[in-house]
């Protein structure tokens, strides 16, 4: 079955930097469209950086939609912003490819923002700050929506102030791990960025309304969410883990989004899982 990698995020999120590498590395399919961008002003020095980034965004589109028409696999780094690639990776779903999401965010808008703008001085192309903060919400909405799609997805916070070109490796924190419709690993809720809490209330949803499916099928009782969520138990290895189920519930995408309460209860405490560049694993093969 063709598989689609998805390196997402808002600008400035370091995507780049926490994974791109692997990407590279580990399939041989990737998209960078910066870097793409950088080879296009490289052979045409007539040409503005803005056309340069319009014309490698357009590759992108391309190559996304012959490996969704042709069957291929292929990996490619997006903000997942617009509506375009969104719609695209919809379509992969119902075509019947595996798509596998790494997500990196940062906990505000304003970090972002800072983060662009230090790029901008060592040479790397502006955004507006109205897009990365329209991009910052429309991101994880359209995350949230393709949730019930994913094969596998992976959400990791980059706030820690690292600077790589400093020599200092990101240490993403890892806040989520779904994998064929169960939550694999999860922070307690308590311990979950902001900005990530809609994305894994919504996971959570997914599994509890999947399970009570389960469980009323089977004949056993229903699972009681005010109690507890049943989602997620440890592991014994301060990881959190699940069933798989098999979820066609969707609740509406904005909906998680706006919400601030983060949805289900947690999970009970579990730690922070740390990695970084090459010492995450490649969407797959975990």
């Amino acid at each position: 079955m063709p598989r689609l990698y998805v390196l997402a995020g808002a600008n400035g999120a370091g995507k780049s930097s926490i994974a791109g590498a692997t990407f590279e590395r580990e399939s041989a399919g990737y998209f960078n469209r910066d870097e793409a961008a950088r080879l296009m002003l490289a052979a045409n020095p007539g040409i503005s950086l803005a056309q340069a980034n319009a014309e490698a965004w357009q590759q992108g589109k391309r190559l996304l939609e012959r490996a969704i028409a042709q069957r291929l696999d292929f990996a490619f780094e997006t903000t997942l912003g617009g509506t375009t690639i969104a719609r695209l990776l919809q379509k992969a779903i119902a075509s019947g490819v595996e798509l596998r999401v790494w997500f990196v965010g940062l906990n505000s808008p304003e970090l972002h923002i800072a983060r662009v703008r230090a790029r901008v001085e060592r040479g790397g192309h502006p955004v507006p700050e109205s897009k990365i903060r329209e991009r910052y919400d429309s991101s994880r909405l359209n995350l949230v929506r393709l949730l019930p799609g994913l094969t596998a997805l992976r959400v990791y916070d980059n706030s820690t102030e690292r600077d790589p070109h400093a020599g200092k490796a990101p240490t993403p924190q890892l806040i989520l791990q779904w994998e064929r419709g169960r939550v694999v690993e999860a922070c307690d809720l308590a311990l979950v960025p902001e900005w990530a809490k809609p994305i894994v209330a919504a996971a959570l949803h997914q599994f509890l309304c999947a399970l009570r499916r389960l469980r009323t099928a089977r004949g056993s009782p229903p699972v009681d969410r005010r109690r507890s969520s049943p989602a997620v138990r440890s592991s014994g290895s301060g990881r959190s883990r699940a069933d798989p189920p098999r979820s066609s519930e969707r609740t509406p995408a904005r909906a998680w989004v706006s919400r601030e309460s983060g949805g289900p209860p947690g999970t009970g405490p579990q730690r922070h899982p740390r990695s970084s560049g090459p010492g995450v694993p490649f969407p797959g093969r975990s």
